[in-house]
């Protein structure tokens, strides 16, 4: 019999209220879980009375399992009892499935509330719902550019560059992403605009009342800190540093000024200028004749002084480059434009629907939006759906709660009736990684720090960490407690996050350690960037490389739980963890090289692979040859290898003019490599005029049979998986063709898009070796999974702020936007 602490036993038998379980890594809340729903069924609780969430399919299979082998342990112990025999048979049926899955059942059993067609199919082929979308945005886009609408036109203008619009088709996009995942997607839209009313008063505008001021006041008041601890310090009064003193004293009664005006909203230009006045006097220079500690409070006044410069410039450059009424201009600017954005992304939700109802589908997005409106319509046959599945539900248990969006919590809400049922939600905030995909954390620490202080709700914190060794969790501890913070992660790490060691059940004498591998980059980087560039740093893969060798040939001893033996380790045993999947293809060669056996459990990034680089310039070049990286990457590819002396005598006919016209050039003369580049050109020719009069998958397929590419692939290392991704690429272009989209170029467009959104087509890798191989997977394809040996790669990167750098950013609640004018005024 388990013997559960009593935080798990309480979150096993506690009951009547609503209850958050803040569930730390390795804390056992699956088994939590699935132990409180045997202790319903045991109470008499059918399991068909409960709806169990869960964030994947894999998940909800698993917990059925697990479920349905609890109860057969039970009935060996009751071979009689005819209630669980029958809860038995209920599992496979019961409501413990993804938050989708459910929506999906609302919908079928209920369609007829929102007047759907009960035959609908569900649109499951993620490519072919791209596809659609696409569709509906040149469609919006076409009747607005053909109707001559000068607002759209200026939205477009504003964020797309001179050759194609796919910056401000990127913001359509990304903004549908999110709205549809707000319980009302058009009360969400018409918010956005508001942020950038300001009337003729910047000062008295919600937008800096309630966004920029606290922000300002908060960033000032810790500088002011700052210049306040270190004129408290006592040597700061000695003679050697009277100037450096006076300095700071006339700098901190100018910040007190600019600080003060900020409070009380004086005008912006008055404000402005006390920020402008934040400087110092003329700079003091250190003397040989001070003393030590003057010498020392001197160099941290001058550190200082550097970072308060730094720090105030930033502040100048966000909210202060122009005067108060420049900057009413861009805000009333971005307003209209925001205004614009709306109406189109209103356009563009109603024509993806619409396309998608002519063909009688739904998709993801759908689901959750018609079960909601289903749920919470306000006509006699929604009231009878909902109170269906109220009553239905004795509770409502949903896993990984920190991952829900805001559509989906307004569900769950719509289901909860006080006194009828109550919610068990388990998650951790520290575990919250779909912020790109809309998850809303914030749901979470909102009832994290409320729940418990009324009778009806109740908090429960597992921190037993029953995974992992003693020197990892401490290392876990060490690394999180200075960086999560209440207001970086939303939760004080160090006082309430830390994990605690459980795992008392790895002998003594076993091997642990947390291991800081550094190098010198520049030793091992040099012989790789010229093949690869500088954004992987393959110092890293080597000494990883290296790691594992020297563990294998030293017999390292691993504890395998099931056996609960010590035994010799094993390739399967390790993983490797990364960011992202951008590097896989560089991390595989290297370990082919060193004859170590890697398995990727992630898909390829199908983008990045050889074989679709050299398809895809092939397919840019057929649409315009005048493009000399893809001219010149064809032709040194495999398909042609023309090798460099052969592409240095091609250009030293024709210096002048782009390398297609000096390739035309050289056809004409008689020698082998003339001939070489008059039949490439011919071929070119030909699959161009094919490529005019036949479909894009006809044209692609007719490429594979000249070039032979599908045989030369397949005569590569991990041949097969190669000939998989380029028959892939054959089969997208197929379902681009039927979802009724014409033309190469907006095809290679589509595809570029794909890969900036790390969209992927490839199937997952084939691999005859993955039983006994190291893993290599990014930090989202680890969660919830074990291993002896872990190596954490690209610890060294900084934050990635890419988003902050964009012309665009969409937030819970917010579009911020960079708005093109002589001075780029960028609103945070």
């Amino acid at each position: 019999m388990t013997n559960f602490t009593k935080e798990q036993d309480q979150a096993i038998n506690d009951a009547g209220k609503d209850i958050l379980v803040s569930a730390s890594a390795g804390s056992g809340k699956t088994t939590v879980l699935v132990e409180r729903v045997l202790k319903k069924i045991l109470s008499g609780t059918p399991v068909s009375s409960l709806l169990i969430i869960t964030f994947t399919k894999a998940a909800a299979r698993e917990m059925k399992e697990r479920i349905k082998q609890k109860i057969s342990d039970q009935l060996e112990i009751e071979p009689d009892n005819q209630f669980l025999r029958s809860q038995l048979l209920d599992v496979d049926t019961a409501n413990i499935s993804t938050i989708d899955s459910f929506c999906l059942d609302v919908i079928r059993r209920f369609y007829y509330v929102i007047d759907l067609d009960p035959q609908f199919s569900v649109l499951t082929d993620e490519t072919q719902a791209e596809l659609l979308k696409e569709r509906a945005l040149r469609e919006i886009e076409a009747d607005y550019l053909e109707g001559d609408n000068q607002d759209f036109q200026d939205f477009y203008d504003n964020f797309s560059g001179d050759r194609d619009a796919e910056g401000a088709r990127n913001l359509l996009l990304q903004l549908y992403n999110t709205a549809t995942t707000e319980p009302n997607y058009e009360k969400f839209l018409d918010n956005l605009p508001t942020c950038y009313e300001v009337g003729d008063n910047l000062i008295r505008s919600n937008l800096w009342q309630q966004q920029i001021k606290p922000l300002l006041l908060k960033e000032i008041s810790d500088l002011k800190a700052e210049v306040e601890a270190l004129l408290a310090e006592p040597e700061i009064n000695s003679s050697d540093l009277v100037k450096v003193k006076e300095n700071y004293d006339i700098f901190s009664n100018r910040l007190d000024s600019f600080w003060e005006s900020l409070n009380t909203d004086q005008p912006y230009n008055e404000i402005r200028a006390n920020l402008m006045n934040c400087k110092f006097e003329k700079a003091v220079r250190k003397s040989k004749k001070w003393s030590d500690e003057s010498i020392e409070v001197y160099q941290d006044s001058q550190d200082l002084k550097l970072d308060l410069n730094d720090q105030l410039k930033k502040i100048f450059a966000s909210f202060f480059v122009v005067e108060e009424k420049e900057q009413i201009a861009v805000l009333q600017k971005s307003e209209k434009i925001v205004k614009t954005i709306v109406a189109a992304e209103k356009k563009l939700i109603q024509k993806f629907s619409q396309l998608k109802r002519e063909q009688n589908l739904i998709d993801y997005s759908d689901m959750e939006q018609f079960a909601f409106s289903i749920l919470t319509t306000d006509t006699s046959n929604a009231h009878i759906a909902q109170e269906y599945y109220q009553e239905k539900f004795n509770e409502i248990l949903i896993d990984e709660y920190q991952d829900v969006n805001a559509l989906q919590e307004n569900i769950i809400k719509a289901i909860k009736k006080k006194g009828q049922n109550t919610l068990f939600m388990v998650g951790d905030v520290k575990q919250s990684i779909y912020g790109f995909r809309q998850a809303r954390p914030d749901l979470f620490l909102s009832k994290y720090h409320t729940y418990g202080k009324d009778n009806d709700s109740e908090k429960i914190i597992l921190a037993d960490n029953f995974r992992s060794t003693k020197r990892v969790t401490k290392t876990v501890n060490d690394l999180f407690n200075p960086i999560l913070t209440t207001n970086f992660g939303g939760i004080d790490y160090k006082k309430e996050g830390q994990l605690q060691f459980g795992a008392s059940y790895y002998p003594s004498d076993l091997p642990t350690a947390s291991e800081y591998i550094f190098t010198d980059k520049k030793q091992t980087q040099s012989a790789y960037e010229d093949q690869y560039g500088d954004e992987m740093d393959f110092s890293e893969v080597q000494m990883v490389i290296a790691r594992i060798k020297q563990l294998k040939a030293e017999n390292f001893q691993v504890w395998d739980r099931r056996t609960q033996l010590k035994r010799p380790l094993e390739y399967s045993d390790i993983a490797i963890i990364t960011r992202t999947r951008s590097d896989n293809l560089q991390v595989m060669q290297e370990f082919a090289k060193a004859d170590l056996p890697l398995f990727v459990t992630d898909a390829q990034n199908y983008f990045q692979t050889f074989e679709l680089i050299m398809i895809m310039n092939y397919l840019r070049l057929i649409d315009n040859p005048q493009q000399d990286i893809p001219l010149v990457a064809v032709m040194r590819s495999p398909l042609f290898n023309f090798k460099e002396p052969e592409l240095a005598q091609i250009r030293v006919k024709t210096p002048a003019g782009n390398f297609y016209t000096a390739l035309t050039s050289f056809a004409s003369v008689n020698s082998s490599l003339g001939k070489k580049c008059k039949e490439f050109l011919q071929q070119l020719e030909t699959l161009r005029s094919f490529a005019a009069t036949h479909r894009i998958s006809e044209l692609i397929w007719s490429i594979y049979e000249k070039t032979h590419l599908l045989e030369i692939v397949t005569g590569l290392p991990n041949g097969q998986q190669r000939r998989v991704n380029l028959e892939s690429l054959y089969e997208r272009a197929t379902s681009y063709e039927s979802a009724g989209f014409k033309g190469l170029y907006q095809f290679i467009s589509f595809i570029e898009r794909m890969r900036k959104n790390q969209k992927d087509l490839a199937q997952p890798l084939l691999s005859d070796k993955a039983d006994n191989a190291v893993k290599l997977m990014t930090i989202h394809a680890s969660k919830g999974l074990e291993f002896p040996i872990v190596f954490v790669m690209g610890l060294g990167h900084q934050y990635q702020t890419r988003d902050l750098s964009r012309n665009f950013t969409i937030s819970q609640n917010e579009l911020g936007l960079t708005i093109k004018e002589k001075i780029i005024v960028l609103i945070l």
